[in-house]
């Protein structure tokens, strides 16, 4: 940092902020090298891109010299995102890795119960961290909070437009904590830019992520054209989904084996019947279609589509 300048770090923490500056300057330095190594390898610049995994590895191996606490299962402080930065980067030694996401979990759950303790970095990456590894279901608790700190309590004291600081403290017309928007576009919708493409040459569009909500709808404008997608619970064992793919794009739709404590038995095209039921094989699916885990994935070329799930209660 430049002698006498702003040495900030995680900005506007709820209460003091005690969280090292340097763990945060020093996760942007190799968050920004990953995307340069990554933007060589797109222009074919291999030596570059090379260069800069290299010093890619050599910043997440300081930040473990300096920061890990392998006996506490942390890194710096343990909390206000501290160990968060680490888990984005991949940084996390692979023996640790485990404790130290159980260590995270419990610190959000229970230590802050389900409340921020993040700044305007910190929080920017801990929803989409969550739903990462699968955490969705505690992303959209601490979203929907209305205690303080949360989005919910600046909505209940009145505010339209979001504040600098938790408290409501200076700026009542601040972006910088605009971040969740990027989450509930890619996880409460579920469009997201495939991680193969380029300039939304593709996307993967996974409704239903989160069981709190009753419906959610998006709608992303790229230089491809428009991804839309809408879906809704309609009712116990029933979900639809309405999709729209610009004439330049395709997707790759992932469609939950499960709803609760029931199992996808159909899938049905509003014009054109039926994509799939359980006793058919794949291939003789209206689409290309494969079971990814707890999904299944349908490859959708483009045009706009209607689909009904249909769950049966397992015995």
């Amino acid at each position: 940092e430049e002698e006498g300048s702003w040495f900030l770090g995680d900005w506007c923490a709820p209460g003091k902020n005690e969280l090292s500056p340097v763990l945060v300057s020093s996760f942007y330095y190799a968050y920004v090298t990953r995307i340069m190594s990554r933007i060589a390898g797109v222009l074919g610049m291999t030596e570059d891109r090379d260069l800069y995994d290299i010093q890619f590895g050599e910043i997440c191996n300081a930040i473990n010299q300096e920061f890990l606490d392998a006996d506490q299962h942390c890194y710096s402080i343990g909390r206000q995102g501290a160990d968060v930065f680490p888990f984005v980067l991949g940084c996390v030694p692979a023996e640790l890795e485990e404790a130290i996401w159980t260590r995270l979990l419990h610190h959000y759950r229970t230590v802050t119960s389900g409340h921020l303790d993040t700044g305007i970095f910190g929080t920017a990456f801990l929803f989409e961290l969550l739903s990462e590894r699968g955490e969705t279901a505690l992303a959209a608790e601490m979203l929907l909070r209305k205690d303080y700190p949360s989005y919910g309590y600046m909505i209940e004291q009145g505010a339209t437009t979001l504040w600098e600081f938790w408290n409501g403290a200076a700026s009542h017309n601040h972006p910088m904590f605009g971040s969740v928007v990027s989450w509930l576009y890619k996880y409460a919708a579920g469009i997201n830019q495939h991680p193969d493409s380029i300039a939304y040459e593709r996307v993967v569009l996974k409704p239903f992520g989160v069981e709190e909500l009753s419906y959610a709808s998006a709608v992303v404008h790229t230089i491809r054209g428009s991804y839309e997608l809408h879906w809704e619970r309609a009712d116990a064992g029933r979900l639809q989904v309405e999709l729209k793919i610009p004439p330049n794009g395709g997707a790759d739709l992932y469609l939950p084996l499960h709803d609760a404590e029931r199992t996808l038995v159909l899938v049905r095209e509003a014009e054109d019947g039926i994509v799939w039921e359980n006793n058919r094989p794949l291939d003789q699916c209206a689409y290309d279609c494969q079971m990814k885990q707890a999904y299944m994935l349908l490859k959708m070329p483009s045009g706009n589509y209607r689909l009904e799930l249909t769950f049966n209660d397992n015995d």
